[in-house]
């Protein structure tokens, strides 16, 4: 997962007040990641409503996503998003195809989405074969994002 963009609409919403990404309001968002196969369009996509998901079909994969387990912190005027990283393990019939992992807020109104990773393909898999993302490269909690 070497290729991330973020949807532009994003930014916006940070100065909007739409995300709690530092738990100011008592806790951080819950942020979710789910798979999709249809090409993110960074201006066009806002809302989870606007980028399909894969199937749920009692495949190992749960509608909606999974969650990162998202804390965030800030250092002289850096922020930075960590996460937990996420693998889907194939119990029954398939998970896929996908080509794409999407970051959104489950708790703001309309899921906006925040930023997408492309695989490089597209990926099905089979009974017994896991998918994991790990954000920075990292097995445990790796960085999602910074801002500076």
């Amino acid at each position: 997962m070497a290729d991330v963009a973020k949807f532009n609409a994003f930014v916006e919403q940070l100065v909007s007040k739409v995300h709690d990404l530092l738990g100011s309001g008592g806790s951080i968002d819950d942020l979710r990641l789910y798979l999709t196969n249809v090409a993110p369009d960074a201006v066009a996509d806002v809302n989870k409503a606007d980028l399909a998901e894969i199937a749920d079909t009692d495949t190992g994969y749960t509608a909606g996503g999974e969650s990162v387990t998202p804390v965030g912190s800030r250092t002289l005027g850096v922020y930075s998003l960590l996460g937990t990283a996420i693998t889907w393990t194939c119990i029954d019939a398939g998970i896929g195809p996908f080509h794409y992992a999407v970051l959104y807020n489950n708790t703001a109104a309309g899921d906006p989405l925040i930023q997408w990773w492309d695989h490089g393909e597209e990926v099905t898999l089979a009974v017994d074969e896991t998918f994991t993302i790990r954000f920075d490269g990292e097995a445990g909690q790796g960085t999602i994002l910074t801002l500076q």
